[in-house]
């Protein structure tokens, strides 16, 4: 009797855990969870993050697209008041005269045309690359805009001939800087705002005809 009862003890083991293995387990899955949602979380930033430097991006390249396609048609230029001029001789704005829509019967029908930066009220103060035609209200072309230049040159072989006088533009750089919308908490230039800069260079085909 003796010998079975031992063997009875000795061989079997009742069913469950022991609490110490049930904590083990619970710390175990914790730490197996918590490693998950750091990873969700991360990649989801890094989601969020790419597609704001998309928009960025894709914001700055059709506002440059435009002025370059516009300034290409400019039959002549003016010259802005010297609030809008910087320290290196460009300016944050350009007017011009185009016939953006094309010759009608061989004439062409020019308009005024202008670009600048500006804080857009309607869209919460945020500064915004703006288009002026005509008589229209000024649309925005691209928001969160950090600098907007413009030189114009009387050389295009010589860029350190800039124009002086309005007839003497033959040759426009446009400068654009764009930002996120919104800061990223790993990136620690531009106080974490990651930026894009775009530069292009304009030679107008109807100087002649003005």
């Amino acid at each position: 009797m003796n010998d079975q009862t031992n063997h009875r003890v000795g061989g079997c083991r009742e069913g469950g855990f022991t609490l110490i293995e049930m904590m083990i387990t619970l710390a175990l899955a914790g730490i197996f969870f918590a490693a998950i949602t750091s990873a969700f979380i991360a990649q989801n930033k890094g989601y969020q993050v790419r597609d704001e430097i998309t928009d960025m991006m894709q914001g700055a390249r059709v506002a440059m697209d435009m002025m370059t396609r516009e300034m290409r048609m400019a039959s002549s230029f003016s010259f802005p008041n010297q609030s809008y001029k910087n320290q290196d001789g460009s300016y944050s704005k350009v007017i011009f005269q185009a016939d953006v829509n094309g010759p009608t019967n061989g004439v062409l029908v020019p308009e005024t045309i202008v670009y600048d930066l500006y804080d857009s009220t309607l869209l919460g103060g945020v500064k915004a690359i703006g288009r002026k035609r005509g008589t229209e209200t000024k649309q925005p072309l691209a928001l969160n805009a950090s600098s907007l230049s413009f030189t114009m040159y009387s050389d295009p072989l010589d860029l350190s001939q800039q124009a002086t006088n309005e007839a003497d533009v033959v040759l426009i750089e446009i400068n654009l800087t764009v930002r996120t919308a919104n800061k990223d908490e790993g990136y620690s230039l531009n106080n974490g705002y990651r930026t894009y800069t775009l530069t292009s260079f304009v030679s107008p085909r109807n100087l002649a005809f003005n």
